[in-house]
């Protein structure tokens, strides 16, 4: 038993350890340590498990940055941040308060958002105006004059310090043109002024805020807005036809022509004051080939003055054989009444019949509730 003992003694690895512990100091070369084991030195080593090592890095994010990541709204994101504050009051008052969030909450918890943002984004303003008073020549809001208020919030100056207007309309706060909290409260004005226009919608934001490129962002914002793309769908043009044949061709002067009334109009008649002034319209006669105008004075919109009207331009300008006009019953009762005169000479002489049915006037009208046919003595 004991020569079994002595045996594994002077041959066992774990007792007597590896051979390079029984060389001196000056034996050893680490860098090619491993060339200088034997066999049996690495298969022992070879039993040891390798430490593998690993580097965690940890980081820490503010509390306002990881409010914002959660809320998109910014009437929310001023309710977190009250209730929020709420808390670490009543954690060191040891008290507790329940409801909607007071209007004192709400404003520290506006301006600590409003706060936070600028250091973030105007650190360098901010810092140069708690210094010297004022930001540095090459900072882009020099030409804002802008200043710290007793809170703290970076706003814009001016010269509006005398007047009346409310202090958020003469010294707006300034907002960075790329942070999500701009887009916040332009999304929270744009909603409760019922999804109100571009322009619009900066002039009420100016009333409290300033946001740097603001008319590009209320734009951004506008167009983004699934509301208001629902609410202005893209309206179709409509394909306009052909202009008729009277309009493009070269033609007499007054052989077509397109009628239409204007006015009222009131003149005095008489001399005496107390009379009260005459009601008159004007007869507006124009050709549809030369756009040549005839003015026609008459005193009431019946048929009768009409075909007056009608008769004292055809002595000055000759005979024309077609008259358009639009739908208005003056006209259609003249053009009853000249086609019942028509009618009643044909029956009475057959020579007279044969000239009418030769120069007789065309009078015809444009379709019922489309006045752009008549756009020629529309637009006079």
């Amino acid at each position: 038993m004991s020569c079994g003992i002595q045996n594994i003694v002077a041959t066992s690895r774990g007792y007597r350890g590896i051979s390079c512990a029984y060389r001196g100091p000056d034996s050893f070369n680490f860098l090619n340590s491993e060339a200088e084991l034997n066999q049996s030195d690495k298969n022992y080593l070879s039993e040891f498990k390798s430490k593998d090592s690993v580097c965690l890095t940890v980081k820490t994010s503010a509390l306002f940055d990881d409010v914002i990541c959660i809320s998109n709204n910014f009437q929310k994101l001023i309710r977190i941040i009250s209730l929020i504050f709420r808390f670490i009051n009543e954690c060191k008052k040891n008290s507790k308060e329940c409801g909607a969030p007071s209007k004192t909450e709400w404003q520290n918890a506006e301006i600590y958002i409003l706060r936070e943002v600028q250091v973030r984004t105007f650190g360098n303003e901010i810092h140069s105006l708690e210094q010297c008073g004022n930001v540095t020549p090459n900072s882009k809001l020099k030409s804002l004059s802008p200043f710290l208020d007793s809170q703290g919030i970076l706003r814009v100056g001016g010269r509006l310090r005398n007047s009346v207007l409310p202090y958020n309309s003469k010294h707006p706060i300034l907002l960075p043109a790329k942070h999500k909290v701009t887009d916040m409260i332009i999304q929270y004005y744009h909603k409760i002024q019922f999804h109100s226009g571009p322009q619009a919608l900066l002039h009420n934001i100016r009333q409290k805020f300033w946001p740097l490129n603001g008319r590009n962002l209320c734009r951004k914002i506008v167009h983004s807005c699934v509301t208001c793309f629902k609410a202005n769908p893209k309206i179709s043009s409509q394909k306009m036809g052909d202009l008729p044949e009277d309009r493009v061709n070269p033609n007499f002067l007054f052989n077509s022509v397109g009628i239409d009334f204007a006015g009222p109009f009131y003149i005095k008649t008489k001399l005496r004051k107390r009379d009260p002034p005459t009601k008159i319209y004007v007869c507006i006669i124009i050709c549809l080939s030369t756009k040549a105008i005839h003015l026609e004075l008459v005193f009431d919109l019946s048929s009768e003055a009409l075909i007056a009207a009608l008769k004292r331009f055809m002595v000055r300008r000759g005979k024309c054989r077609k008259i358009l006009s639009d739908n208005a019953p003056n006209f259609v009762g003249t053009k009853n009444e000249i086609n019942r005169l028509f009618k009643l000479m044909e029956q009475q002489d057959a020579l007279f019949q044969n000239f009418l049915s030769e120069e007789e006037i065309t009078w015809s009208h444009i379709p019922p509730k489309a006045p752009h046919h008549g756009g020629l003595w529309e637009v006079v």
